[in-house]
């Protein structure tokens, strides 16, 4: 009898398991930012040359990965698997979740050869191929600091912004080694994460690169066919060069 009366129990339980595990997830508005996001049953390529693997739930809180539980099939087939909750659910199933593509040489750009070109187009365009985080060397910038902070605030699809004003792009031009110290002092009061040079004289690029430094700014330099080369790059700390043009003067003794 004490047998008998546990079956009832037990199935009971199993059945409240199997529909908790069954029951459909709330799945996320496009567009709407919550502050806790399942990815379920994912493949996961973690971008260090191993294979992919899986499944995996990744849970993010707060627009950060604060776990990846890989999927165990023991547990899952005892009844025993233990899901951490989140406020809504994406199913992966099938498909595979990459780390965040990075375009490290981007221009936004609102028209294209004269013809207007909606940012929104641009933006999505880059989502759409895994590119969540761009690097923009020497756009409007004042169009570029709007779009970021309407990124950050999740007002517009987009990728995240680190956002290089170019050095020339506000005339007049440096002509002192103090000037450029000045011109570097306000692309950082305006918000710029870096800064990207063209078209430098030495004694000018040396004096705004060493303040950059100083206020924690990175360099990335268009070097052309100019005074400065890649030699200069090395030696005054540049973060990147961003085209070929230079280094093959280098190169020359």
């Amino acid at each position: 009898m004490r047998t008998r009366s546990r079956i009832p129990l037990i199935l009971c339980l199993s059945v409240a398991a199997l529909s908790a595990q069954t029951a459909t997830p709330t799945r996320p508005t496009h567009g709407k930012r919550y502050a806790r996001l399942a990815i379920r049953n994912a493949m996961i390529v973690d971008g260090n040359g191993t294979p992919a693997s899986g499944p995996k739930d990744i849970i993010i809180e707060n627009n950060m990965i604060t776990a990846i539980v890989p999927f165990d099939p023991v547990a899952s087939q005892g009844g025993r698997r233990k899901r951490l909750p989140a406020d809504v659910e994406i199913d992966a199933a099938g498909k595979y979740v990459l780390p965040g593509l990075i375009n490290a040489h981007a221009h936004t750009q609102d028209e294209r050869g004269g013809i207007p070109q909606p940012f929104d187009y641009e933006l999505k365009i880059w989502l759409a191929c895994g590119i969540t985080t761009v690097r923009d060397v020497g756009s409007e910038t004042k169009k570029t600091l709007e779009l970021r902070a309407k990124s950050e605030k999740g007002e517009i699809a987009a990728p995240r912004f680190l956002i290089y004003p170019m050095f020339n792009s506000i005339q007049p031009m440096p002509a002192t080694p103090e000037q450029a110290r000045a011109r570097i002092r306000e692309f950082k009061a305006m918000g710029a994460d870096g800064v990207k040079f063209l078209g430098m004289y030495r004694n000018i690029m040396e004096a705004a690169e060493d303040e950059a430094h100083k206020l924690g700014l990175p360099i990335a330099h268009h070097a052309g066919v100019e005074e400065t080369t890649a030699w200069d790059d090395i030696k005054f700390g540049t973060r990147s060069i961003e085209h070929w043009y230079g280094i093959p003067d280098a190169a020359i003794p």
